[in-house]
């Protein structure tokens, strides 16, 4: 169970265990599903901002965030994700692979009205296979 959040639909049950769970965590430390963690119509895949057509293959979605002790967000989130079938699951990783590959390092995005540039790097020690 997340904190204060009961598993009851089949996907959230089978997402559950993956990705942070309370026990990964201590000393006052918790996880919390996000507002609209399990909600489709959010992407999951966003990384260099290109397209994931695969975003549609999904069946379901867990984003948690960890929450410190006073409640500040250090920054940490875990996601999840079913998608309808393995194949699915192979081309949202090729997508990731991609983007991955091809990325401007710099990207400009707008927040709150505000444009911004992220640098976004590529983590070289996750094995995406």
């Amino acid at each position: 169970m997340v904190q204060g959040i009961a598993v009851t639909e089949h996907e959230q049950q089978v997402l559950a265990p993956l990705g942070l769970t309370a026990p990964d965590v201590t000393n006052g430390y918790r996880v919390d599903l996000v507002a609209d963690g399990t909600d489709l119509m959010e992407a999951t895949l966003g990384f260099c901002a290109q397209d994931y057509p695969s975003e549609e293959a999904r069946e379901a979605r867990r984003r948690l965030v960890l929450v410190g002790p006073a409640g500040e967000n250090p920054g940490i989130l875990s996601e999840a994700v079913l998608y309808t079938t393995p194949a699915a699951a192979a081309q949202a990783l090729d997508e990731l692979r991609t983007a991955t590959a091809t990325c401007d390092a710099t990207v400009p995005i707008t927040s709150d009205g505000a444009e911004l540039t992220v640098t976004q790097t590529p983590v070289s020690d996750i094995d995406l296979t």
